[in-house]
């Protein structure tokens, strides 16, 4: 059974922005049981009661409608509700919901989507879902909305970890995979390597997928000590105190540049191998530099340019290797 059809409603002037969104909805919503939204020519009566009547042979139950633009006046949007009331009584059978108008075509895609998504989850609160259905519909609605195409499925599941823990589609741009990290960090955590991270906040993170696993370099029994003598950040030091366990192991690096920077100095000079290095510290100072440094070595590395990065970023890709199957 057909669950819900998206009706964008629109005016001679608007169908440009129709015709995009229409575009941009057959990719987004495409493996939903959605129909395919449709664009009338107005509000006039007999557009939306045949929209309707055609819906409704068709199976829809829900049909949620979308004003294209702003351009719909607050009258206008006011007479579009006043009639869809006059197709709910005639209808009673089927569910008719109307989205709030959007300002631009993106947004209108935005809108619909966001508002189609919830229309079609179960009739029950979002907190009375089970955590593995909010997360499973999560990665679904991300994995529709990437910009680029991935040949290897592994490193898309990482990229959509990485999105749904920052909510940033964005940062899909900025990341950086040399060819064999994945195939690498993914191995060496099947094989049961140590997981080395910067600070405790990486390792609590991953505590629990990894609860045994994980080492913090800051934490290191004297690291401040270490940290004087070699005038560097005590995560830095981190980092010379644990040159016996890199390798082989992931590296997973989310806060602090100088350590980054240490690590692939410490490789450079001793031959250390880490299996794979998550490098995304985030920050002003150094942070994009020590990224550079990273991406321009043979170390196999997951990384991001620019500022941008952090903790939940390194967590999220960390976790992701651990949930692919061998």
């Amino acid at each position: 059974m057909k669950s819900l059809l998206v009706c964008i409603v629109s005016n001679e002037f608007e169908l440009g922005i129709v015709r995009r969104t229409r575009e941009l909805m057959k990719h987004r919503l495409g493996d939903w049981e959605i129909g395919e939204a449709k664009a009338g020519s107005g509000i006039a009566p007999p557009d939306l009661s045949r929209i309707c009547d055609e819906a409704r042979k068709n199976g829809y139950k829900r049909i949620c409608f979308q004003a294209a633009t702003m351009a719909f006046s607050e009258e206008r949007y006011r007479d579009l509700i006043t009639y869809i009331e006059k197709i709910r009584k005639s209808m009673p059978e089927i569910e008719l919901t109307v989205f709030p108008p959007s300002q631009l075509f993106e947004t209108c895609a935005d809108l619909i989507e966001r508002s189609a998504y919830h229309a079609s989850l179960p009739d029950k609160p979002f907190h009375e879902t089970s955590p593995d259905e909010i997360q499973t519909k999560s990665f679904e609605l991300i994995s529709r909305r990437l910009a680029k195409t991935y040949d290897d499925p592994d490193t898309k599941a990482i990229v959509v970890r990485i999105i749904h823990a920052t909510a940033d589609f964005s940062v899909e741009n900025l990341l950086r995979f040399s060819n064999d990290a994945v195939a690498k960090g993914k191995e060496a955590i099947g094989n049961g390597c140590p997981i080395i991270t910067d600070v405790g906040m990486v390792s609590a993170g991953l505590s629990t997928q990894f609860k045994d696993r994980t080492i913090s370099a800051i934490n290191q029994e004297g690291v401040t000590v270490c940290a004087k003598r070699l005038s560097v950040t005590r995560s830095a030091a981190g980092i010379v105190l644990l040159a016996d366990k890199l390798d082989g192991a992931i590296v997973a690096i989310g806060n602090a540049p100088t350590a980054l920077v240490q690590l692939v100095a410490l490789v450079k000079k001793t031959g250390i191998s880490p299996a794979c290095v998550i490098g995304v510290p985030v920050g002003f100072v150094g942070a994009a530099e020590s990224k550079e440094l990273l991406m321009a070595s043979d170390i196999p590395c997951i990384s991001m340019k620019g500022n941008r990065g952090g903790t939940p970023v390194a967590v999220a890709a960390v976790n992701a290797l651990g949930c692919l199957r061998p």
